[in-house]
C-alpha cells in the first residue's frame, strides 16, 4: 500500500511538472508572436495620396495627360520626333476669351444660340433641339459637333471637327460623307464610292494623284441639311454656318496645324491599301471579262459555222432537187411532143371537115 501510493504521487509529480513546462512554452509562444504583430504593426505606414500634391506625380503615383498642343505618331517621342503640332495662339484667338456671353433668339423669343466667353456653346433649331454643339477641348481649342433636327437622345451626328484637324461629315441617312485627317481629306459619293481625294500636305502629294477638283485647289461646298452649311477651302478655311429664320452664325472650325519635322512625313512611295486591294480586283475582274469574252466569241463562231453548214446542206438539197427535176423533163420529152402533134393535127381535121 505504501509503495503503491508513492508512485502514485511520484506520476502526479511527473505529470504536473510536464503541464507546467507545456504552459511555459505556450506563454514564451505568445509573447513571441505578440512580439512580431508590434513589430510588423510599427513597420507598416499607413498611405495617403493627394490629387494636387506634386510630390506624387514626381514618384509617379499621379499619372499626367499627353500635352493637348501636339500631334505625334508616338506618345513617347520627343519633340523632334511630331510631325505636325498646332500653331502658337495668335492674340486674337485669345482676345476670344474676353468677349462677353453672346445671346441670339427667334422671333417666337425661344433660343436660338449662347456662345459663352470662352467660346463653348449651343445652337438651337427653331424645334428647340440642339443643331451645333462647342465643347472645349483645350485652351481656346474646341470640338464642334452638328445634330439632325431631332431630340438630343435621338439625334443623329451630321458632322464633327475637332482642332487637330480631323472630322467627318455624313449624309441624312447616317453615311459617311466626308472624312478628314490631319494630312488628307476623302469625299464619298451617297453610294459610298469615292469621289474625291487631296493631301494637305506637298509632300505627300506626289504619293497619291492631286485632284484638282478638291481643296486647296477647288473649294467644296455642301449642306448638311437645310440650315447647315459647310465650305472647306483649306486646312485651316472650314466653315459651318447655320442659318434659318433671320438667323445666321458662322463658325471656323478648320484646324491651325504646322509641319514640326518634315523629315518625319509620309514618304512619296507611300501607297494606299485600299487602292492596291482596287487593283488586285481589277485584275481579277479583268481577266474574268476577258475569259467571259473568250467564251461568248467562242459560242458565237460555233453558231456561225452551224449556220453556215445548214446553209451550205439546204443549197445542195436545193441543187439535187433541181438535178432531179431535169432528170425528169429529159426523159419524158417525146410523150410531150407527140401529144402536141395530135392536138395539131386534130385541130387541122377538124378545120377540113368544117370547109
Amino acid at each position: 500500500m505504501y509503495t503503491y501510493t508513492c508512485a502514485g504521487r511520484q506520476a502526479h509529480n511527473n505529470a504536473t511538472r510536464r503541464h507546467n513546462v507545456v504552459t511555459a512554452t505556450n506563454k514564451q509562444s505568445d509573447g513571441a508572436s505578440s512580439n512580431d504583430a508590434a513589430e510588423m504593426a510599427a513597420k507598416m505606414r499607413t498611405l495617403t495620396y493627394q490629387l494636387s500634391n506634386l510630390k506624387f506625380v514626381e514618384e509617379g503615383w499621379t499619372l499626367q495627360r499627353p500635352p493637348d498642343f501636339e500631334i505625334s505618331s508616338d506618345d513617347d517621342s520627343d519633340d523632334d520626333e511630331q510631325i505636325l503640332v498646332p500653331r502658337d495662339l495668335s492674340s486674337s484667338a485669345l482676345k476670344k476669351f474676353e468677349r462677353p456671353l453672346i445671346q441670339r433668339f427667334y422671333k417666337d423669343g425661344s433660343k436660338a444660340a449662347i456662345l459663352f466667353p470662352n467660346g463653348t456653346g449651343c445652337v438651337y433649331y427653331p424645334s428647340g433641339n440642339v443643331a451645333i454643339s462647342i465643347s472645349e477641348v483645350a485652351r481656346a481649342m474646341h470640338l464642334y459637333t452638328a445634330f439632325t433636327d431631332e431630340p438630343t437622345l435621338s439625334g443623329k451626328q451630321l458632322a464633327q471637327f475637332d482642332p487637330f484637324g480631323n472630322g467627318y461629315c455624313n449624309f441624312t441617312n447616317g453615311d459617311l460623307r466626308l472624312q478628314l485627317t490631319a494630312l488628307e481629306g476623302v469625299e464619298l459619293n451617297i453610294d459610298g464610292g469615292r469621289r474625291r481625294r487631296w493631301n494637305w500636305w506637298t509632300k505627300v502629294n506626289t504619293s497619291l494623284d492631286a485632284h484638282v477638283h478638291a481643296p486647296p485647289f477647288q473649294p467644296i461646298l455642301f449642306h448638311l441639311n437645310n440650315e447647315i452649311v459647310i465650305k472647306i477651302c483649306s486646312q485651316e478655311k472650314i466653315y459651318m454656318k447655320f442659318s434659318t429664320e433671320l438667323v445666321e452664325i458662322k463658325f471656323k472650325v478648320g484646324a491651325r496645324l504646322k509641319v514640326n519635322n518634315v523629315n518625319n512625313l509620309p514618304s512619296t512611295q507611300k501607297t494606299d491599301p485600299y487602292e492596291n486591294l482596287l487593283k488586285k480586283k481589277n485584275i481579277i475582274l479583268t481577266r474574268l471579262l476577258k475569259n467571259i469574252q473568250n467564251e461568248a466569241q467562242q459560242y458565237i463562231r460555233s453558231q456561225e459555222q452551224m449556220r453556215t453548214a445548214q446553209q451550205t446542206t439546204i443549197i445542195s438539197l436545193e441543187q439535187q432537187n433541181r438535178t432531179k427535176h431535169a432528170v425528169k423533163q429529159s426523159l419524158f420529152p417525146p410523150i410531150k411532143q407527140n401529144e402536141e402533134k395530135i392536138q395539131n393535127n386534130r385541130k387541122v381535121y377538124r378545120s377540113i371537115i368544117v370547109t
